[in-house]
């Protein structure tokens, strides 16, 4: 029995990575084998910009776009070459199925240290593995595992740093922050209170002020280097460094176009009550209960813990200001219009919160941890009960405009041609995903001089124009301002969502003079 236990303790920390591990790529092949590791659109669309850089017309890194941030697709470079690692999406679920080990890792290990107890790391590795909104996201090539794994690897190390004192600890920290804001804009929040924190910390050591300015500017400059990055790759290829946060297909402009009777713009109690609702929807209310509880006893009496706290709620600070300023847009079940959700998946990233509000809770005291125990045990068996949130709403694109795009998807398939096509990336990327149109058979807002050239004279390059009937669709608008911009085209496909119009002969007689 000794040796059992020994072994046990030597090994725990490796038995925890094994069955999370274990559990992620059984939720892999589970969601896979149902099809639905692809559903989101988000999932598709960041496929295709990985593929891009070297499959398209214009291939090279200008491909990575300017909108979301491009570390996600920089590492699906490495399989994204290959049919079978891209049209199955196991590029980028290999990168969060990963992502969510490391994430386990670094959690486990923190509380560990923090704690010194091995049921109270249970606790917190069971919230984060155990919930079915983050299994779910593990299987799919989308960024909010990776984003989360990121977040704790970055709080871990400067965490460190505070109880050891050792300034190595800060640059991996601010290194694993460039990739953070390189990944999502939540990761800005990050680097914000992240060297918000180290200052505060070197201010309250009472050291010199040249060691507490070192400190903190040796974290700073690594830290916004990826925002500085971001910045500079904005201005030199589009030649605004806002073009991200206000450029065609932003989320602000995709925004503004939607009802803004359900926006939650200029309204600070909206933004937050719809935050909320969204991380009910991911981690239950008893474990946002916990969650605001363990924060709360957190900042008067259990100290220790106050730095995994702080940092694990910058999304919900940044995406509170989100919507509250019309970045972006979220509807859940308790809000009109009632019927669907769109968006729920960003709360998903108040899971590490909810661990370490566990963890603080059961924490507290030995009489505590089988109350915790129970309380994690009611709400698991309440959130695997249903459908898991972020599977729900990527399913709901398979109504309206989703269920028909697989229908045109299939008729493109049946219905190839040889020549060029024009489509909006904008609006229609995942339709050329779904109907395996070549990408360098198509010309879309990114093909540069390809792109200019259709605007104008789309005969002179399209044998083939996808389009939608939509203002969030650039060729539509462009064929609303030049209503001759569709002469010498046959529509051959026509639905309530798409239209494809095929070169006629007259067309081709005038490409040829």
């Amino acid at each position: 029995m000794k040796k059992f236990k020994d072994f046990l303790d030597k090994q725990f920390l490796k038995l925890i990575i094994f069955a999370g591990l274990a559990i992620f790529v059984g939720a892999y092949i589970w969601y896979f084998a149902q099809g639905e590791t692809l559903l989101h659109g988000d999932a598709r669309s960041r496929l295709i910009i990985a593929r891009r850089v070297f499959d398209s017309l214009t291939p090279g890194l200008v491909q990575l776009g300017g909108i979301w941030p491009p570390f996600p697709q920089i590492l699906f470079l490495p399989t994204i070459w290959s049919n079978v690692f891209y049209y199955s999406g196991l590029s980028g679920s290999l990168v969060s199925i990963v992502s969510a080990t490391l994430g386990l890792i670094l959690l486990s290990k923190m509380v560990l240290e923090i704690s010194k107890s091995k049921i109270v790391t249970i606790i917190a590795a069971s919230v984060y593995v155990l919930n079915p909104s983050f299994l779910y996201m593990t299987t799919t090539p989308m960024t909010e595992t990776l984003f989360i794994s990121l977040m704790i690897a970055s709080t871990y190390y400067l965490w460190k740093w505070v109880i050891t004192e050792k300034v190595i600890y800060l640059p991996l920290a601010g290194i694993i922050i460039v990739a953070a804001s390189l990944t999502r804009y939540e990761g800005w929040f990050l680097a914000i209170f992240s060297a918000l924190t180290v200052a505060i910390v070197a201010f309250s050591r009472r050291k010199s002020f040249s060691e507490m300015e070192g400190h903190f500017f040796l974290f700073s400059t690594i830290a916004f280097a990826g925002i500085a990055g971001w910045f500079l790759y904005n201005l030199l290829i589009y030649g605004n460094i806002l073009e991200f946060a206000l450029g065609e297909g932003s989320s602000a402009q995709q925004t503004a176009l939607g009802d803004p009777l359900l926006l939650t713009k200029g309204n600070l109690i909206q933004s937050i009550l719809r935050y909320l609702s969204a991380t009910v929807l991911n981690i239950g209310y008893i474990s946002l209960a916990v969650t605001v509880l363990g924060s709360f006893l957190a900042a008067l009496k259990m100290k220790k813990y106050i730095i995994p706290v702080v940092l694990f709620s910058t999304p919900l600070i940044f995406n509170t200001i989100s919507l509250f300023t019309g970045q972006s847009d979220l509807f859940t079940y308790h809000f009109p219009p009632y019927t669907s959700v769109h968006h729920v998946r960003l709360a998903l990233l108040m899971l590490p919160l909810a661990a370490i509000g566990f963890a603080l809770l059961a924490d507290m005291s030995k009489r505590f941890v089988p109350i915790v125990l129970i309380i994690l045990l009611m709400q698991l068996i309440i959130l695997f009960g249903q459908e898991p949130i972020t599977l729900r709403e990527a399913l709901n694109t398979y109504y309206g405009k989703g269920k028909e795009q697989q229908q045109v998807a299939s008729w493109l398939r049946n219905n190839p041609i040889n020549g060029m096509i024009l489509i909006s990336g904008f609006s229609n990327e995942t339709l050329i995903f779904d109907a395996h149109i070549p990408l360098k058979q198509t010309a879309y807002e990114g093909s540069g001089k390809y792109w200019q050239q259709a605007k104008n004279d789309p005969a002179s390059i399209a044998q083939r124009i996808i389009v939608s009937p939509d203002v969030r669709d650039s060729i539509w608008k462009i064929s609303q301002e030049n209503k001759s911009f569709f002469n010498g085209y046959t529509m051959v496909y026509q639905g309530q969502y798409f239209l494809v119009y095929d070169l006629s002969q007259e067309g081709l007689s005038l490409k040829r003079n």
